[in-house]
């Protein structure tokens, strides 16, 4: 098997490459950008001319707004034991791959890593990482392989060999949510064999049971059918993945008794990739984020309210939540509140990362200062993206340098043809790790559709700064007997039901093959098939959110109820400390 020997390296020496040839026509980080000369919070310095209202340092409009976003981000947080159960489940799905002959440590990234916390509704995301990384044909393979032994083991996968990066997509099969207590089958399997077994071999087979941890076996009366007992999970699914035959015996049913109630592999939906560039990107934006104590909270926000608008879906030419992500560290570092991506660390190996992480809970309300900071980089953040802060025509949204040309990077081919790479990109989002854009399934009218999403919610948060309100795209300042909502109420509308453009018709067959010379019956054909495609992809993609929005409903509550039961055995406790104080 051909293997791309030194790929990551090889990856990293062009981001090098970037950064030097970046740095020899961009100026340094001190003269970078036009500064506001009275910046009315210290330590943002901000490189246009903005327009919202200034605050003072203990500003009540920003302070409110600031501390709304804080308690309703807070939320989103499942906890620490669903974080750390997410990491038991990155253990058992590593002793799966890992039965399959494959010699890979399996690392969780994307929002788990950028985080450090598992957000409600949110799936979690891990890669297999191997001395030598595999090129995508061989990569295909190896997903199809996988993607059939997690269905023997009772996991709902989807295996897609052929997609840009091939990727095995997982739904959840548990009932229980993530960080309750385990179900008691949650660590018994079945084995069930094509045959029979001889009295030799069943012995050497429960030996091979026991060895494994196995506390108790159960054959069936026709003796083809053992179930077993482990005092874990995770020892459950290291047996049922490693033991597939007894001799000559096949043991094609490796069950779970009861998958529903399964280890903590089945209780989250996950995404297995055999690249490993996401790991290194997640790890450098997660370090940028810890630098300020709200950035986590402001991303969280922006996530919500991208998924809410509808600028988070791939499928019709728009953003990937991922690219979020990215923007929201490119703007904190315009501002100098993060530092820039290092660039030093490019060249770091995934190997070299930690397997385990820990839960890092998200700050609570900060002083009024805190908050008012806070809410007034949430208001720039919009006007930033919204209000002609940022150039898309002409600039690249970057996390290592502060300024970057679509020329610098040849994204900004307008009459080329549509088969060369790179094409023009109507938004350019450059990796932390990487040349690739971020941004290059964002089509014309996606592209205006994302600019008129920031612009719409840029308009209503500087209209209920300035006491207005929007009505019908118009800031009409409000009359003194009209009630003023609260900021909790206010940020709640924002992200879960903001002001959102129509839709943009879908743009079939841009950027993805070249049909010049084709005759008007050739290319409705094409547009009729690419339709029909889209058609399936996109349900699939709604089922999909769908089951995640679901399962993000129930941790929710899962989370509330907890809440509510240790504050109810607090009060008990409390009371009957009190009680025998009293009597005695």
């Amino acid at each position: 098997m051909q293997m791309r020997r030194h790929f990551s390296r090889t990856v990293g020496q062009l981001s090098l490459a970037f950064s030097k040839r970046c740095s020899s026509t961009t100026p340094s980080n001190s003269n970078n950008g036009a500064t506001s000369s009275s910046s009315p919070t210290p330590q943002i310095q901000i490189p246009w001319a903005s327009k919202l209202p200034s605050p003072t340092p203990s500003d009540e409009r920003y302070a409110q707004l600031g501390e709304a976003l804080v308690r309703c981000t807070q939320a989103l947080d499942t906890g620490a034991v669903a974080f750390e159960e997410c990491f038991v489940a990155r253990g058992q799905l590593e002793s799966i791959v890992r039965s399959c002959g494959y010699d890979m440590s399996i690392y969780a990234f994307g929002g788990l890593r950028v985080l450090g916390i598992l957000e409600v509704g949110g799936d979690v995301d891990f890669v297999g990482v191997s001395d030598v990384e595999a090129n995508n044909e061989e990569a295909g393979a190896i997903i199809l392989r996988l993607t059939r032994e997690m269905r023997r083991l009772g996991l709902r996968a989807n295996g897609l060999p052929k997609a840009r990066v091939p990727i095995a997509k997982v739904q959840r099969v548990s009932r229980d949510s993530p960080g309750t207590p385990a179900h008691a089958l949650s660590s018994t399997g079945v084995f069930q064999l094509n045959k029979p077994l001889d009295p030799e071999e069943e012995g050497k087979l429960s030996m091979r049971l026991r060895e494994l941890g196995a506390e108790a076996l159960e054959w069936n009366s026709a003796r083809h059918s053992v179930s077993a007992t482990f005092p874990s999970s995770s020892a459950l699914v290291e047996a049922l993945s490693t033991i597939r035959k007894q001799g000559s015996v096949e043991i094609p049913l490796r069950l779970p008794v009861d998958p529903k109630h399964g280890p903590e592999l089945y209780r989250y939906p996950f995404d297995l990739c055999l690249t490993s560039t996401g790991l290194r990107n997640s790890a450098l934006l997660g370090d940028a984020l810890m630098q300020y104590p709200y950035a986590r909270h402001l991303l969280l926000a922006v996530k919500r309210w991208g998924r809410a608008c509808g600028i988070v879906h791939t499928l019709d030419g728009l953003l990937a939540s991922y690219a979020l992500t990215v923007m929201c560290v490119h703007f904190l570092s315009q501002l100098r509140v993060v530092p820039l991506v290092d660039t030093a660390r490019l060249s770091e190996e995934p190997q070299l990362m930690p397997h385990q992480l820990k839960h890092r809970p998200l700050d609570g309300v900060g002083s009024p200062e805190d908050m008012t900071k806070f809410g007034y980089l949430f208001a720039l953040f919009f006007e930033y993206y919204g209000a002609g802060g940022f150039d898309f025509d002409n600039k690249v949204i970057c996390t290592t340098h502060r300024s970057v040309d679509k020329s610098t990077l040849q994204w900004d081919n307008k009459d080329g043809d549509a088969m060369r790479r790179p094409p023009y990109f109507h938004i350019g989002i450059k990796d932390p790790y990487g040349l690739d854009n971020i941004g290059r399934n964002v089509t014309s009218s996606g592209a205006a559709f994302i600019r008129e999403a920031f612009s719409k919610l840029h308009q209503h948060l500087s209209a209920r700064l300035d006491d207005k309100v929007v009505v019908d795209g118009v800031a009409v300042t409000m009359e003194a007997s009209m009630p003023v909502p609260s900021w909790n109420t206010s940020v709640l509308g924002f992200l879960t039901e903001p002001p959102t453009p129509d839709r943009p018709a879908l743009e079939l067959l841009q950027n993805s093959r070249n049909t010049a010379g084709l005759s008007p019956e050739e290319r409705s054909s094409l547009v009729a098939r690419d339709k029909a495609v889209h058609a399936l992809k996109n349900l699939e993609f709604q089922r999909r959110r769908e089951s995640v929005d679901n399962f993000g409903k129930k941790t929710a509550q899962t989370r509330t109820n907890q809440h509510a039961a240790s504050t109810v055995a607090h009060s008990m406790v409390s009371w009957l400390r009190k009680d025998g104080a009293t009597q005695s």
